[in-house]
């Protein structure tokens, strides 16, 4: 146990102070976009401090601070750090605001409380919810039901949230409005309307090259080997010198192009004008995987923004793939 001297009520007091504290705060991007004060990160740090100001046997080991992540799966980094330093024995005490700071997901969130944090002798504190499993005034089959109840609301109440979302996005993509943070190469967001597409000159210089030089016989490789010993930034490296927050899917970018993404876009319909969406769907609310949907199921609405390869010339190409022709 530690020991430290408090002025506790004007008064110098020796105390002891067995609880090594962690303040675990949660944002979600959903959070972000309403601007709800009420679960900010100030507003839960000025409250769990202020507990913590008031209970001087519980001494502050660290600010755990999950910002613009969901509460529906516990793969959160700082959430993850906090486990860590729990296994590590520099935390034995959790205080969080309210259970869904905490989390949305009832059997996983439940598990950590009934059995994890029992096990590992870990105090767990509630604020608005009223639960400390340390308080032996509250029968364990009260607060068992009272926070599966609590939780199981906190779930239902995200997974409703992801329908409405949803369905709001599809809607969005049934009128050819652009969802996304990353546009196809060759455009930008218009800027007076982020739903709307306008072409890129620079980038779709480049693309009508693709595709001329593949129409003319050459091959995917061939395209490929000329645009590197030209020097031209591959679509990653292209975006990234634009000034865009953008990353390649393996995480790795030397500037250079590959067969594959010359082949990408050859064959996205977006550059005849075309919006196409929804090639990509998560999972569920609870597990954030992508899964690829069917190409039958993906949404496109013809004629949305102005192309940059007319419709003779892009199906031509697709003619081409077709017969297996100059792949390689």
């Amino acid at each position: 146990m530690n020991e430290k001297y408090l002025d506790y009520a004007g008064q110098p007091q020796k105390v002891i102070s067995p609880w090594r504290t962690a303040l675990y705060i949660r944002l979600s991007k959903e959070d972000l976009e309403k601007k709800n004060e009420s679960v900010s990160v100030t507003n839960q740090r000025e409250i769990l401090l202020e507990y913590l100001r008031q209970h001087p046997d519980m001494e502050l080991h660290n600010i755990y601070i999950d910002d613009g992540f969901t509460g529906t799966d516990f793969d959160r980094p700082v959430w993850t750090r906090l486990k860590a330093d729990i296994e590590s024995g520099f935390v034995n005490c959790v205080v969080v605001k309210d259970l869904n700071r905490f989390g949305r997901n009832f059997t996983v969130g439940g598990d950590l409380i009934d059995n994890y944090f029992s096990r590992k002798n870990v105090r767990f504190i509630v604020l608005n919810n009223g639960v400390d499993t340390a308080n032996d005034n509250m029968n364990a089959a009260t607060r068992c039901i009272s926070i599966g109840v609590t939780n199981v609301i906190n779930e239902s109440d995200s997974a409703m949230t992801s329908v409405s979302i949803r369905g709001t996005l599809n809607n969005n993509h049934r009128q050819g409005k652009f969802i996304g943070v990353f546009v196809c190469y060759g455009y930008r967001k218009a800027p007076e309307d982020n739903h709307k597409l306008i072409i890129d000159e620079e980038a779709a210089e480049v693309v009508r090259s693709i595709y001329k030089e593949f129409i003319s016989g050459k091959s995917l490789i061939g395209i490929t080997k000329e645009l590197n010993s030209l020097g031209i930034p591959n679509p990653t490296l292209y975006k990234q010198q634009k000034g865009f927050n953008f990353h390649s899917r393996d995480g790795k970018n030397d500037g250079l192009w590959c067969d594959r993404t010359v082949r990408r876009i050859l064959q996205n319909e977006m550059y005849v004008g075309n919006m196409v969406q929804g090639k990509n769907r998560t999972v569920s609310d609870k597990i954030h995987e992508c899964k690829a949907v069917p190409k039958n199921s993906w949404i496109v609405v013809k004629n949305t923004h102005e192309p940059i390869i007319d419709k003779e010339t892009f199906y031509k190409a697709q003619s081409l793939f077709n017969k297996n022709m100059r792949l390689h």
